[in-house]
């Protein structure tokens, strides 16, 4: 955790000092560690069970996903607009510290609060982003889309229907609910090889 934020915190210094002396575009570095604070997000996100956790493991979810995306093509175009659409909306991340405490004692609700503040400053991020209100639009839509796969990902899995590749990787990259996370988190790695390998490289004993 502690690495992933400061991950975050040297994405958006980085980005604003850049912006200070020219248009900031996607180089090397923040490239890198835009990829490794995704991908660190989506291992968090992944038996997160705060607030909410149909709802704000959705929104982490979508924007790791996003980023990890926008911000090669960012990188690969040279396109100082797609680098900005990368960057900016990670301040969500400060503006949810600021929020959450806020809004916490009018909903005394810890669990409220965070899954209301993720939502909001997800949109706010976008916002800032400066590329108009569909990015925000399109934000929320896939926020619902996902959680449903979530749903449906994990009532595949639970009831033992669940089969093939595509299956396994939504079930590593956490595309479930966090209790099918939980409940089958010893035995994914075994799932996972029984669909990778051929039958008959199966030892039999």
């Amino acid at each position: 955790m502690a690495f992933h934020i400061a991950a975050s915190l040297f994405e958006i210094i980085w980005y604003h000092t850049a912006a200070l002396s020219s248009v900031p575009v996607a180089h090397g570095i923040p490239t890198v560690v835009s990829i490794v604070t995704s991908v660190s997000g989506l291992i968090l996100v992944r038996n997160l069970d705060g607030g909410r956790a149909q709802l704000t493991r959705p929104v982490y979810q979508v924007g790791g996903l996003g980023r990890l995306m926008t911000m090669p093509l960012a990188y690969v175009t040279g396109s100082s607009d797609i680098y900005r659409m990368s960057i900016v909306p990670a301040h969500a991340f400060i503006y949810a510290r600021l929020l959450v405490p806020l809004v916490e004692p009018v909903l005394k609700s810890a669990a409220d609060a965070y899954a209301f503040c993720m939502v909001v400053v997800a949109v706010l991020g976008l916002i800032d982003a400066g590329q108009g209100t569909f990015p925000a639009k399109a934000f929320v839509v896939v926020i619902v889309l996902v959680a449903y796969l979530n749903a449906w990902a994990s009532r595949r899995i639970d009831s033992g229907k669940a089969n093939g590749l595509g299956m396994s990787l939504l079930f590593f990259l956490g595309l479930t609910e966090v209790e099918t996370v939980k409940s089958h988190r010893i035995e994914w790695k075994t799932w996972t090889l029984e669909r990778l390998l051929p039958k008959a490289a199966t030892p039999a004993f």
